[in-house]
């Protein structure tokens, strides 16, 4: 989806009308490390989504209708500080979402 921007640091998807994230959709983004997915009307994100983002620290999802996030959904994002999740309607966050995050 994104190839061709593997030098990019920032991405802000914030405000489009963006209902899902399919597997690997930011794999070739290496670079990544701020992602911005607020107001985007997010309703699912699916397993493996962010795979690839071992640079990607800062993660915005403020202001969607995601209900669950799949479990180890963060696996792999070494370099992940920061999720934003105010204003959503997540029901649960559980550890195992953080499994292969260091602390």
């Amino acid at each position: 989806m994104f190839s061709g921007l593997r030098s990019l640091e920032t991405l802000i998807l914030s405000r489009n009308p963006i209902t899902f994230i399919s597997p690997s959709a930011f794999s070739e983004m290496s670079s990544l490390r701020n992602l911005s997915l607020n107001k985007a009307k997010l309703a699912h994100v699916q397993p493996g989504s962010f795979e690839g983002l071992a640079s990607l620290r800062s993660l915005t999802l403020n202001d969607n209708v995601i209900r669950e996030l799949p479990d180890r959904l963060f696996a792999g994002l070494r370099s992940l500080r920061k999720v934003c999740t105010k204003i959503t309607h997540i029901k649960r966050f559980t550890p195992i979402l953080t499994i292969g995050l260091q602390t």
